[in-house]
């Protein structure tokens, strides 16, 4: 006790005494900046595996409606394809966003989100309740056990909405669709698959990291959709289909986006992970295939993420206790 009385008169000096120099402090104060202490082994994120799926289902929802979005406000949003890939959206008008937001909240109600269903589709107090939790209406703790007795799956589908509500109504899917792959975000080669901050354009920030979790899953999955996988990352995730207990199912959900794939590559009895010149052939079709990428995301990048503690930049420039 007596050690420990001095070690606290020792921390109460230095907090009245000591001053903190803070280097590049108009980064490190920013309000942008949040200090992030990563900490034990990785851990699968709190509603798991929804919580990734939801991000992918509502990311190709977007995909969707930018053809529409690009037909109807040409001076409001620029929209970049290539051949294969996720396509690169540019918003220019804030309207737009706003558009797109009602979309993803139609789509919803409608519907169209396999994990959020409407036991009857066509009772209207029901679409109303979804509606005003997508949209940020504030809800009493009673509308919200309510709503859950709409959905088709109450635990589940409540916890979708929750993570939806974030995702939509407070704008982190327009958050992540509006910064620029490979410039303000994306993979980093020698640290964990998962979306970094960019410190300039090709340069992955060493240490820096995203602290809320949706915004990383996000941007994690917006980084893969535009890199694609590696013909090493190929053959981890053909080696799980392999392994799997019905490989030939597993391995047709895998490749049905996939049209062109020749026939020699349709059977999976046919392949061999260590078969090279079958691994690049896989490679060139389905490096950006959707479902290969969301397979890969599933099995080896979300399901272990750190545990992380968080604390807001101003409190550097706080009053000492």
């Amino acid at each position: 006790m007596k050690t420990a009385k001095k070690m606290n008169k020792i921390q109460q000096w230095l907090y009245e005494k000591s001053r903190d120099i803070i280097d590049e402090s108009d980064l490190t104060l920013s309000a942008k900046t949040q200090l992030i202490y990563p900490s034990g082994i990785p851990v699968i994120v709190d509603g798991h595996p929804q919580r990734w799926e939801v991000v992918q289902d509502v990311l190709s929802l977007v995909e969707g409606h930018c053809s529409l979005l690009e037909s109807t406000h040409k001076k409001g949003i620029q929209i970049f394809r290539r051949h294969q890939g996720y396509p690169i959206v540019h918003f220019l008008d804030t309207k737009v966003e706003d558009v797109l937001n009602e979309l993803l909240v139609k789509d919803i109600c409608e519907g169209r989100l396999a994990r959020v269903q409407l036991k009857d589709p066509s009772n209207a107090d029901a679409r109303q309740a979804l509606e005003f939790i997508l949209t940020g209406v504030k809800v009493s703790n009673s509308s919200w056990a309510t709503i859950a007795k709409y959905l088709t799956d109450e635990v589940v589908g409540l916890k979708c909405l929750y993570l939806l509500r974030g995702l939509i109504s407070e704008r982190i899917i327009l958050l992540c669709l509006k910064k620029r792959w490979n410039v303000q975000f994306g993979l980093h080669p020698e640290r964990a698959p998962i979306a970094v901050p960019f410190e300039a354009k090709g340069v992955p920030s060493q240490t820096a990291e995203y602290g809320h979790p949706d915004t990383a899953l996000t941007l994690t999955c917006l980084a893969f959709y535009q890199t694609g996988l590696s013909r090493r990352q190929i053959t981890q995730s053909l080696e799980h289909v392999i392994r799997a207990d019905d490989p030939a199912a597993q391995y047709e959900h895998w490749v049905h986006g996939c049209a062109a794939l020749p026939a020699t590559l349709r059977h999976v009895n046919l392949l061999s992970a260590d078969d090279e010149a079958q691994i690049e052939e896989l490679w060139k079709h389905l490096g950006f295939d959707r479902h290969v990428l969301n397979h890969y995301m599933n099995h080896f990048v979300f399901p272990g993420m750190p545990n992380s503690s968080g604390s807001s930049s101003r409190l550097l420039a706080g009053t000492s206790p």
